[in-house]
């Protein structure tokens, strides 16, 4: 058994009836060892599912209906807006093989039992000047996982900072009524909107340590059968090849202790006492949860992010060892969010806004060429053969690039005479709020401030974007 298979990727025309009868054939041979205990699987994941869900997880009890997953960890307002994204092309796909004759349920597995801090103590707010505004919550310092912080502390500073930097939108009377409950951990908390925000779609959200019973077994064999020497030749192999190096050298199972106080990092002989003492304490890292994962889930297909695509390619061999049936890795489909305002100043540009990148510059402004715009031209000239010359006189180089910046600033002054005297809108604001930090917009505006301006019906935008657009591609949503 080998590790999972990337879906090819697609470039030019996407035909997505054919590309999803592909996948429903293979779904097919996915299940024929149907190895999953799949009774016990629906009672664990209705026992927390709005009724939508339910009804929907009760499915996966078919022998041959399957998952597709996606997950992600919680963060300060839910994380980064493409958990949204990646929620969304999975019940595209999801909907795309039932209607191909392969029943399939979507599934978000909420990565609560992660305790990076770092990564999930903020939220980033883009302002309409494209400024991003963080908002750091209080999260607190220990190192408990994410399931176990509860939500509220972080929930009213959140609140006023969206009230103060985005006014109010589409969905702020939404969010503003679904508060944490008191005691609700941030993954609880999350699991609670997506379904909410999916419901129509019967996306089957659960935390990862609710799965435990699951593959328990399969971790005490990952303890006492870790493949070191596999997963070292196989580092070695990709390293040389140019890879970037995912997790260091794998020696041993990552595996921690998850308990209300801490999350603890073990070796592998109290990993082994714990599994023992306290299975249900077991905690896997990232190199075990994609296999623990796939024990647990029916899951035929998973939509990842670019960097989970990478990192799987160091942890094939843990399927074989542990048993595990990989799935078909689905690369994410990346949207960008077009606010009205972003569009109606991209159309007095005279430009799709979908067609902004990170290096985007103003288009030059029309207007007749005059004497300014020759003399501009003959001072660039200059300075272009000063540069050319100063290269024999490395002292004379700093005051030339000088002149060169000079020369660049009035030409950027004349130009933004030019626009205001047209009356266009800045320029700089679309790319910042389409390409924060030259960054898709994706990995750094929060969810919480899409369904704060789009409403809480930009969830049902998304799945329909998702479907039109192929793995790994990329759509300019308009709300």
């Amino acid at each position: 058994m080998t590790g999972p298979r990337a879906s090819e990727a697609t470039t030019g025309s996407w035909d997505s009836a054919d590309w999803l009868r592909s996948r429903a054939e293979e779904s097919g041979a996915f299940v024929a060892t149907d190895r999953w205990q799949r009774a016990r699987l629906v009672e664990i994941l209705s026992e927390h599912a709005p009724p939508s869900a339910s009804s929907r997880a009760r499915l996966l009890a078919d022998p041959s209906c399957v998952a597709v997953v996606t997950g992600q960890q919680p963060a300060v307002g839910g994380g980064p807006l493409y958990t949204l994204v990646k929620s969304a092309h999975a019940i595209a796909i999801a909907q795309g093989l039932s209607d191909s004759g392969r029943t399939a349920v979507p599934v978000f597995w909420c990565a609560s039992e992660d305790h990076d801090a770092g990564e999930a103590d903020h939220a980033d707010i883009i302002a309409r000047d494209g400024t991003v505004r963080r908002f750091r919550g209080d999260i607190g310092d220990s190192r408990r996982s994410l399931r176990h912080r509860p939500a509220m502390p972080w929930w009213p500073g959140l609140i006023d900072h969206c009230r103060s930097h985005l006014g109010p939108g589409a969905g702020s009377a939404f969010l503003e009524g679904f508060a944490p409950n008191p005691d609700e951990g941030m993954g609880a908390w999350l699991c609670r909107l997506i379904a909410a925000l999916f419901a129509r779609h019967g996306l089957v959200c659960v935390e990862a340590h609710r799965l435990r019973p699951l593959w328990i077994d399969a971790m005490r064999s990952a303890l006492e059968r870790w493949p070191a020497e596999e997963l070292s030749t196989l580092r070695q192999r990709l390293l040389a090849g140019g890879a970037s190096d995912a997790f260091g050298e794998l020696s041993e199972p990552t595996v921690f202790a998850d308990r209300a106080d801490a999350r603890t990092r073990l070796d592998r002989a109290a990993a082994i006492a714990l599994a023992s003492n306290d299975p249900s304490s077991l905690s896997p890292g990232a190199p075990l949860r994609p296999i623990l994962q796939q024990i647990a889930l029916p899951a035929a297909i998973s939509v990842v992010g670019p960097g989970e695509l990478a990192y799987h390619s160091f942890i094939a061999p843990l399927y074989a060892t542990l048993g595990a049936q990989p799935p078909v890795l689905v690369a994410r489909c990346s949207v960008v969010l077009v606010p009205p305002w972003i569009r109606r100043a991209a159309e007095r540009w005279g430009i799709d806004a979908g067609d902004i990148r990170a290096d985007s510059v103003a288009p030059t402004v029309p207007t007749d060429r005059n004497d300014l715009d020759d003399t501009l031209a003959r001072l660039e000239e200059a300075i272009a053969n000063l540069a050319s010359t100063a290269e024999a006189h490395k002292d004379l180089q700093p005051t030339v690039d000088r002149l060169g910046r000079i020369a660049a600033s009035f030409r950027n002054r004349v130009q933004r005479s030019r626009r205001r005297s047209a009356a266009l809108p800045p320029f700089g604001p679309l790319v910042a709020t389409l390409w924060p930090r030259a960054q898709p917009q994706e990995r750094v505006m929060s969810l919480f401030q899409a369904i704060w301006q789009a409403g809480p019906g930009i969830a049902d935008q998304l799945v329909d974007a998702a479907a039109r657009t192929p793995p790994g591609g990329a759509h300019a949503l308009h709300f």
